[in-house]
């Protein structure tokens, strides 16, 4: 079985894992566990390639704070008309 699941292996580029392993020995007509190509595998060696995620380079939620003028622009505060503060 060792030289089974090294061929199946070596014909994926060494892209498959025990999960796809297990199911080209299933497809194959072996009747195997999961953990036990696992554990084969773990013994040879081999490992499957991880899969690259795609990473963003722009983030959303970070953009720059708004520009505020100078020019008095703003809206005039609230203030008391009597001009005191009690």
């Amino acid at each position: 079985m060792a030289e089974e699941i090294e061929e199946i292996f070596r014909c994926s580029g060494g892209t498959y894992g025990s999960p796809k392993v297990f199911i080209e020995l299933v497809r194959r007509g072996r009747r195997v566990s999961v953990n036990t190509v696992a554990k084969v595998m773990a013994e040879l060696r081999p490992a499957g390639r991880k899969v690259r995620r795609r990473r963003s380079l722009t983030r959303p939620g970070r953009r720059p704070a708004p520009r505020i003028s100078s020019a008095g622009t703003s809206p005039p505060r609230n203030r008391n008309s009597s001009g005191q503060a009690t």
